[in-house]
């Protein structure tokens, strides 16, 4: 993956730049149109995680174990996958048949892609539990490695970037979907949406046109696209609109890793997190520790220095989604080196991402 740093004032004339253009210019100026209209997006807006008790947050994070998490998901996704290869093709079908297999409903976005290295083929993979939903929360992370040529038989099998996050995200699907069946109350106007995206990485140098392959091409296809619903549709709305935020998970894994808020919009879903993490640490359920760092938590607040990371989320914030970056800053020691492998990931710091993250969903969609 590569990143580069950029003022948050280019992201502030990013959005400028959108602002009376695209897919929703010249709508009808009908005040019951614009009403219903306003009243969709608005409850994408008030939309509040729920607050479980300290009894329901401990049952939470003792759901289940971590033997699959470890020695299915893990097992299957660290490999070389790079586009083209065969170990990308396995773990493409691995996590289309394990999302399958917990009930999701799976759908591909197959394309091709001009690269520096030639046309090469890319397939998304988007996964929604409840289809009928009006709104999605969009949590994602790439699945694919980076060309990195092999040292005395070793090979880049990408750990931290990003096996363990596509690994986070099949454990959390099969924990929603488990929750979804056990609670047929629950209420369904909003779906988790789980996307694993390709060609993220670059091929041979981070630019702007070789890099986030699937992120762009998914941007640009859901903002074309009708919402499924036809009377939302009918008012302007598409796909892309049904997101509540897109959450983008990556480089997670190695130990002692600080997560920073860089998106005021989405600030209630990093508070969130933020508080599940201290309500967790009150209730003595996580074992790893960072007190390199702020006093041993995970999530630290605001930046401070006005910078962002490139990353798959820019397509999608360039189109005005709200964006959660869960990224750690400083990025891992073995980011880019044949290290990030197996030895790089530190279970202590996994298994309590895992608990705060499973707890966040299931407050969202209010399945505990």
């Amino acid at each position: 993956m590569g990143y580069r740093f950029f003022l948050l004032l280019l992201v502030a004339i990013l959005h400028l730049g959108d602002c009376g253009k695209g897919k929703n210019a010249g709508i009808s100026g009908d005040s019951s149109f614009n009403a219903e209209r306003n009243n969709f997006l608005l409850q994408k807006k008030l939309h509040k995680l729920k607050e479980f008790s300290r009894e329901a947050s401990k049952r939470l994070a003792t759901l289940s174990g971590y033997s699959l998490f470890y020695n299915e998901y893990l097992a299957e996704l660290l490999r070389v996958r790079v586009p083209g290869t065969v170990g990308h093709r396995a773990v493409k079908e691995f996590i289309i048949k394990t999302l399958s297999s917990n009930g999701w409903k799976v759908e591909k976005q197959v394309f091709e892609g001009k690269t520096p290295l030639g046309m090469k083929n890319f397939t998304n993979i988007i996964a929604t539990l409840y289809p009928e939903a009006n709104r999605v929360l969009s949590l994602a992370a790439h699945y694919d490695s980076k060309i990195i040529p092999p040292v005395n038989g070793k090979y880049f099998v990408a750990a931290t970037d990003s096996a363990v996050p596509c690994g986070i995200l099949l454990d959390l699907a099969k924990i929603l979907a488990t929750k979804a069946k056990s609670k047929k109350d629950a209420p369904k106007n909003v779906s988790p949406q789980l996307i694993f995206l390709d060609g993220e990485e670059a091929f041979v140098e981070w630019t702007n046109t070789d890099s986030i392959y699937g992120s762009r091409y998914m941007a640009d296809a859901l903002a074309l696209k009708p919402h499924h619903d036809k009377k939302l549709s009918n008012q302007g709305l598409t796909e892309l609109d049904a997101m509540d935020a897109f959450v983008l998970f990556d480089l997670l894994g190695a130990k002692n890793p600080t997560f920073y808020n860089f998106f005021g919009e989405t600030s209630h879903l990093y508070n969130g997190l933020r508080n599940i993490e201290m309500q967790l640490r009150a209730s003595n359920e996580l074992t790893g520790r960072n007190e390199k760092h702020f006093s041993g938590h995970y999530f630290i607040g605001e930046p401070g220095n006005g910078m962002y990371i490139e990353d798959d989320h820019i397509p999608f914030l360039k189109k005005g989604v709200p964006i959660l970056h869960l990224i750690p800053v400083p990025f891992p020691d073995v980011w880019h080196k044949l290290e990030d492998d197996e030895t790089a990931i530190d279970p202590a710091t996994v298994e309590d991402l895992i608990k705060i993250f499973r707890h966040f969903v299931c407050a969202y969609f209010s399945l505990e």
